[in-house]
């Protein structure tokens, strides 16, 4: 038995990772970016010197690549709806945990979502949607983003629909609220997903082969986004038992993966180049996404350079809020960005004036998300953990 101090050393604490909270705040203003970039700079140009200037626009897009913070809220959804499934030995506790986790998905994520619906549903019937006149006063197609919602009356009774069902069951873009909401269905219906198989096979000696022959299977359904929880999942088992198997890597490979996630310019570099392989959305396929998420919580999870990084005060809050950020911050930009650019564009020129109309947005989507986290996401939470069958986790 080899005695000497791994280069990998798992961290011994197996609850909360601040960090990814951090990350998860990121992701979500990388969103707001994206739905920003998107609306006011859809016709940027890119830089065009040779290899250099191509690897600048993919790490340029890969920062503002929304479709990327989607799949790390899966993959990070994954790792932490199994953490205490994972960390609990014992078979019986663990169903138990799993079935609790599974009662409380829909009512933890249905307050938060249902609020999003509503806030839409009223601006939209008080005449205060406006990214129909933002699309034409910036010469942007009607079909597309962001004048292509909203095509319909205005309805209590069908925002309530689609707030507490469509959102989660059967997601109809054509009448949705909020073009975010795509997202909940997969979220739903992954977690699911999950729960079923660890209940399965979370246990068993031999479940890296059960991880394997579900990744393979997904893939060939086409359900790669599923692959999204299932990868996050494999990586928290790693991270709660996995030091043994990590040992019995070769040193070599222990070596480089120890200086990357120990040294300041290594650990940056590395994301640098997961951002540069993801690129601008629409450059990648699901299988780069998959890889990318993955690997990048991966390293957020075991990289004590990253922790310190996503781990500070400012980001856990933003990844506290993160939700409320994702869920507001489209009504919050087709109800005032146009306002707020036409006051704008009247002080300052052209670009100045979408320069400043984005970050007030932003700063506006960050604060009203503070306020959904406080309204509806946090009494989410404890509405959702009150929810149990039984005792058998008292103990």
């Amino acid at each position: 038995m080899n005695e000497s101090r791994s280069p990998i050393d798992l961290p011994p604490q197996k609850g909360k990772i601040n960090a990814l909270e951090g990350l998860r705040g990121v992701a979500a203003l990388v969103v707001v970016i994206s739905h920003l970039k998107l609306t006011f700079y859809s016709a940027s140009p890119v830089l065009d010197f040779g290899m250099m200037s191509q690897v600048s626009n993919r790490l340029i897009g890969g920062l503002s690549n929304g479709f990327f913070s989607v799949w790390l809220f899966w993959v990070m959804s994954g790792f932490v709806l199994s953490l205490k499934y994972h960390m609990e030995n014992d078979q019986r506790l663990g169903i138990e945990r799993l079935r609790d986790a599974t009662i409380k998905r829909y009512p933890r994520l249905l307050p938060p979502v249902l609020m999003s619906v509503v806030i839409s549903w009223s601006l939209l019937a008080l005449g205060l949607m406006t990214n129909k006149q933002l699309a034409n006063r910036l010469g942007l197609t009607t079909g597309a983003w962001p004048g292509s919602f909203f095509s319909f009356e205005p309805s209590i009774v069908d925002a309530l629909k689609g707030g507490i069902w469509q959102a989660f069951f059967i997601y109809d873009p054509s009448r949705s609220y909020n073009p975010v909401l795509w997202t909940m269905e997969k979220e739903f219906y992954g977690s699911l997903f999950l729960f079923a198989g660890l209940a399965i096979f979370g246990k068993w000696r031999s479940r890296w082969l059960a991880y394997i022959a579900t990744l393979a299977i997904l893939h060939k359904l086409g359900m790669n986004w599923v692959s999204s929880f299932v990868m996050g999942s494999l990586v928290c088992d790693v991270y709660v038992h996995g030091q043994d198997l990590i040992d019995r890597f070769p040193e070599i490979l222990q070596g480089v993966v120890g200086r990357v996630i120990n040294g300041q310019v290594l650990s940056g570099l590395t994301v640098a180049m997961l951002i540069i392989l993801v690129g601008p959305a629409g450059d990648s396929g699901e299988l780069i996404y998959l890889f990318a998420a993955t690997a990048m919580t991966a390293l957020v999870v075991i990289s004590p350079i990253l922790q310190s990084w996503l781990g500070t005060p400012l980001l856990v809050f933003l990844g506290k809020i993160s939700f409320g950020i994702y869920l507001v911050h489209v009504p919050v930009l087709f109800s005032l960005g146009y306002p707020l650019y036409l006051f704008f564009v009247s002080v300052f020129r052209e670009g100045p004036a979408r320069l400043m109309t984005s970050i007030t947005l932003l700063l506006v989507s960050s604060i009203s998300g503070w306020v959904l986290w406080r309204l509806a996401d946090r009494p989410a939470v404890a509405i959702a953990s009150r929810l149990k069958l039984g005792d058998g986790l008292r103990r």
